[in-house]
Order: C-alpha cells, then sequence, then structure tokens
C-alpha cells in the first residue's frame, strides 16, 4: 500500500510539473524556443555570467618581451587571459591606488615586460567594470581606454603597475595594484616565458614618422618568412562540394524551433533568383545565396519594440552566444566594432587563423567583417555572415617583403608624386599597418582559391600590397 501510495505521488508531481511547463511553453514568447534564442529582457535579470560574457576580452594581447620585441596573440583569448593573471590582477581593485596621468610615452611605459591588452574601439570604463564584476569606483579616473598594461612594479614588493591608455587623446592613466606573492609570481612567470612565432616592433620606439598612431608591425631577419597559406572551405556544400538544396536546408535548420514544419523556397533554375529560403513560415527566415557568393542572412521579423530596454553588455552578450552557437562558426572569432542605431545594435566580428587576421577584401562580397550580429532589447534579428572557414594549406608559402622594404617603396612613391616639391610628410601619413591574410572567394577548378599574406595598409581605406 505505502508503495503505491508513493506512485500516486510521485505521479501527481509529474502530471503537475507536465501542465505547469504546457503553460509557459504556451504562453511564452516562441523566440524563447529557438536554439539560437538569448535571454528575454523580460527576464527579472540577466544572470551575471551572461553579462560578464567577452566583452572584457580584448581583441588581441601583446607580450612585451622587453628590448623593443613582442609577440601578438589573437586566438585562445580567454585561455591567455588566465595564463597572463588578467582577471585575477585586475580584482584587487580593493587595492588599487590612482598614481598620475599624462602623454603617453611608449619608450617609458614599455621598458619593461608586461603585457598588453588591446581593444579595436574605446571601451567606456562603467561597462568595462561592470563587465568584470568589480566596482566601478576603483578606477573613477579613467572614463575610456583602448589599451591596457600590466606590469610588475619593482619599485614596491609584490605591486604592479597597471596603464588603462586611449589613445585618441594620446593619454595614460596608472595605478598600483597590491598583489598577493603566489600572484606576483605567477605574473612574473608569464611573462618570463619566450614564445614561438613571429615578432613585432613598435613603430613609436623605432622612430617610424609613418603613422598618426603606435603600430606593431612584424618582422624577419631572413629575406623572406615562411609560412602557411589558408585552405577556404565551404561547410555548406555537399559532400561533391556542390550547392545542392537539401544540403543547405538540412544545415540551415538549426536556426529553428521545429524544422520539419518549415517551408523553403522552389530551387531557381538557371537566370532565376540567386538564392534559397528556409522559413518557418512566420516569424523567422535563413536566406542562402546561391551562385558561389558564401553569404547566408538570419532574419528575425518579430517586433520586440516594446521589450524592456536592455544594455550594451546584454546585447552583446546575446551576439555572441549567439555566434557561438553557430556550429558552422570552425575559425577564432573577434569583436572588430560596434554601432548603434535607435534600439538597434549591431556587433562586427573577424577572424584569425595562426594568430593572424583573416580580412575580406573581395569587392564581390556583400560583407565588410566576417559576422554582423544586429540586437534588439536582448533579441537577435538580424545574423549575416561568410560562410567560409580557414585551415592550413599544408604548402607553405614565402613572403619576401617585409615592414621596411614596404615603408622605403611607400616613401620613394610619395617623393616620386610630390613633383620634386619639399615633401608634405603629413601626407603619407597612415592609421595603421596589419599583416593579415587577405580573403578571395573566387573559385579556381572547383576550389576556391588559397589565401595568402598581404600588407594591409590603412591610408584613406585599405590599400594591399603583396607580403
Amino acid at each position: 500500500m505505502k508503495s503505491n501510495s508513493f506512485k500516486n505521488i510521485i505521479i501527481f508531481l509529474l502530471v503537475l510539473l507536465l501542465a505547469y511547463q504546457t503553460v509557459e511553453l504556451w504562453f511564452r514568447d516562441i523566440s524563447s524556443h529557438n536554439f539560437f534564442s538569448t535571454f528575454l529582457p523580460s527576464t527579472p535579470e540577466i544572470s551575471d555570467i551572461n553579462l560578464k560574457q567577452h566583452f572584457y576580452h580584448p581583441y588581441r594581447i601583446l607580450h612585451n618581451l622587453g628590448k623593443g620585441e613582442f609577440k601578438i596573440f589573437y586566438q585562445n583569448i580567454g585561455e591567455k587571459l588566465k595564463e597572463t593573471s588578467f582577471i585575477d590582477v585586475l580584482n584587487t581593485v580593493n587595492d588599487i591606488s590612482y598614481v598620475e596621468s599624462g602623454e603617453i610615452d611608449y619608450s617609458k611605459i614599455m621598458q619593461t615586460k608586461s603585457f598588453i591588452y588591446q581593444y579595436n574601439f574605446l571601451i567606456d570604463t562603467s561597462f568595462f567594470t561592470k563587465s568584470l564584476g568589480i566596482k566601478e569606483s576603483a578606477l573613477s579616473k579613467t572614463e575610456n581606454f583602448d589599451n591596457i598594461v600590466i606590469t610588475p612594479n619593482f619599485d614596491t614588493l609584490a605591486s604592479a603597475a597597471i596603464y588603462f591608455m586611449d589613445s585618441e587623446s594620446n593619454t595614460y592613466y596608472k595605478y598600483i595594484s597590491q598583489l598577493k606573492t603566489d600572484l606576483y609570481k605567477t605574473l612574473n612567470d608569464a611573462l618570463n616565458q619566450n614564445p614561438n612565432g613571429l615578432l613585432y616592433e613598435s613603430s613609436k620606439m623605432k622612430g617610424w614618422e609613418f603613422f598618426t598612431d603606435n603600430v606593431y608591425y612584424p618582422v624577419w631577419e631572413m629575406n623572406s618568412y615562411i609560412y602557411s597559406p589558408l585552405k577556404v572551405e565551404n561547410p555548406y556544400l555537399s559532400d561533391n562540394n556542390e550547392e545542392v538544396m537539401d544540403t543547405i536546408k538540412s544545415k540551415t535548420d538549426e536556426f529553428f524551433d521545429n524544422p520539419m514544419n518549415n517551408v523553403y523556397s522552389r530551387w531557381p533554375k538557371k537566370g532565376e533568383t540567386e538564392y534559397f529560403i528556409n522559413s518557418d513560415g512566420g516569424q523567422k527566415a535563413v536566406k542562402y545565396y546561391l551562385k558561389n557568393k558564401c553569404i547566408l542572412e538570419y532574419t528575425n521579423f518579430g517586433d520586440f519594440s516594446n521589450y524592456k530596454k536592455t544594455s550594451l553588455l546584454d546585447d552583446y552578450s546575446a551576439a555572441t552566444s549567439f555566434v557561438e552557437r553557430d556550429q558552422f562558426v570552425k575559425n577564432q572569432f573577434f569583436l572588430h566594432s560596434f554601432e548603434q542605431n535607435d534600439d538597434q545594435r549591431t556587433f562586427y566580428y573577424d577572424l584569425a587563423v595562426n594568430d593572424l587576421e583573416v580580412m575580406i577584401s573581395d569587392k564581390t562580397v556583400d560583407l565588410s567583417h566576417h559576422i554582423e550580429v544586429t540586437v534588439e532589447n536582448g533579441i537577435v534579428v538580424k545574423y549575416k555572415k561568410l560562410v567560409l572557414t580557414y585551415s592550413n594549406a599544408g604548402t607553405p608559402a614565402f613572403a619576401s617583403n617585409n615592414f621596411e622594404q614596404l615603408m622605403n617603396l611607400i616613401s620613394e612613391e610619395q617623393k616620386f608624386s610630390s613633383d620634386g616639391d619639399n615633401e608634405n610628410t603629413e601626407s603619407i601619413k597612415m592609421d595603421d599597418i596589419h599583416l593579415i591574410y587577405k580573403v578571395e572567394i573566387r573559385k579556381i577548378q572547383g576550389d576556391y582559391t588559397e589565401l595568402f599574406l598581404y600588407w594591409a595598409i590603412n591610408k584613406n581605406g585599405n590599400i594591399f600590397r603583396p607580403a
């Protein structure tokens, strides 16, 4: 009898649970059922874990080896932040003290070993502290920054100097943080490692006058640098590397709650519409552009204008979570920039392979960055990406035009175009220079072209020179 009574209680509780879940599914907005859904703004609070997700991640980390040499990392940034004790050091803000501010002097700040955390845009300090869960008042002297430099302070035992640098105003803010002995040792041990790979120099420290700001450029001593070109693949193609309706449909089903009920457009004939649409017949649709345009576009047509207003952190977390859940984004991605338009924020992401940026330069691509995510009040309403993935091709290539050769060539070209008048050095000022993999998606005999290294020069827009 007792056994039957216990079973009846269990059955009763299960029925109650089923009824509760049915009500929840019926009355909750359908967008929350999607595998790609983010936390809805109508929930009381987004969790701390969600708030902290990646916003404090720089787009790259520099290891200052001392003596003017640097190593740059674009990949596995989360692991690098742990290895370099970034979060642990900044979480000592209760023991942090403001020292001074002034004009940035790279030769002074970079004279000892350090870790440099670079962001692609100015970070509002209040957003940064919220994303880390630390007190904003600890860094009240700093409004914005795009570089953080952390280095052991040898003048004071077991402490670190932390520089928050605003490159736009050329201003630094120096703080001293008291560290526990074991954390101080961990930081020093990480700094004393000698990583392999390309080494970089600082344009300010070397006295190059071509740039409006400090630039880190790679150097190699030999006549050429040996590297691996990138093999290009499209994961949405069939096993025969062809655009097939069933394959594309099956690989875009992950964007929907119940793809078994989806509707999709007729496969276009030659000369007709150049895209294929997979949709749930109402709120969401995925458009895949055909004829090797290599672009996928997801749209949520729901009206979210009356939802609870969300912060930059909320929307960034929603965008990043969406990208992470896309199983066909196989390369490392990082936030390049973002912009706001009324109630919507658009986040732009790019990719990195072999600790180098992969940059879109092909004019046939209707994207300036690999991934664009538009969020409205915590809901992803548009997601557009270049679907290509990259891996090492295996066959080595050689980069023969190093930085100094390139600068000398640009200087000669400028002198030649000045008609013999006094050279206007301002006319050859550049914002930046990167050694990058240049994306070209044209096909050769059924295969995409391999990607090779180029110099991307920011001078009135990008100019590309072979490396």
